[in-house]
């Protein structure tokens, strides 16, 4: 194998490589060619079997997205979601939440104008990060009539966690007044975490108030 690095789409193809001592190579050029379109690739090396592949996957993946969160993320996202039954792949998507946590606001802007950000996003409105979470429902809230009604209705009526039941009422709000209002009432009957059943309430109050 030459020692140059080969072009981006070559790497890809390496990094699917049969041999372990190949996709170890791949995973050095990845790194050091730190470009959107090899991100995806890079996260499946993370749950590689070989340790000598999947240790340097890890630990270039870490770097990269601290170093760039607002270029590289958004490249990573799909293939770490994809992989969630994957053995191995809770690392990445730990990864994942720690770069969102740490650049929310430029994150969001970029998933905001993916043209998949639904398909993206969706999982992460069950995240075990309620910072995720937040900004996963931020992103979404413009797209949110967009979305089949029975994935915030879900949320709203079977979420474990306030935070879950809160994103589901966040997207509700954004359908029309009937889906609203609805939604509302919901919470502000059956929530048993207080705060969220005073939102729904202090909404119904707000709606029908004489104007």
């Amino acid at each position: 194998m030459r020692t140059g690095a080969p072009g981006i789409p070559a790497i890809a193809l390496v990094s699917l490589h049969p041999s372990g001592i190949v996709r170890e190579k791949a995973v050095s050029w990845i790194a050091a060619t730190p470009v959107p379109e090899l991100m995806p690739f890079l996260v499946l090396r993370t749950t590689d079997w070989a340790r000598q592949v999947s240790d340097p996957a890890r630990a270039a993946f870490a770097l990269l997205l601290h170093a760039n969160p607002t270029s590289l993320l958004p490249a990573s996202v799909g293939m770490a979601l994809r992989l969630e039954d994957r053995s191995r792949s809770s690392f990445a998507r730990s990864q994942l939440r720690v770069a969102l946590s740490e650049a929310p606001v430029r994150l969001g802007a970029h998933l905001l104008n993916s043209p998949d950000r639904p398909g993206r996003l969706v999982p992460l409105l069950r995240d075990e990060s309620a910072t995720v979470i937040r900004e996963a429902t931020g992103v979404l809230l413009p797209a949110a009539r967009s979305l089949p009604l029975d994935l915030p209705c879900g949320l709203l009526i079977e979420g474990d966690r306030p935070v879950v039941r809160a994103a589901g009422y966040r997207l509700l709000r954004r359908h029309d007044r009937t889906v609203w209002l609805r939604a509302a009432e919901i919470l502000a009957r059956d929530d048993p975490w207080p705060k969220l059943a005073a939102r729904g309430a202090a909404d119904l109050r707000s709606a029908y108030r004489p104007r």
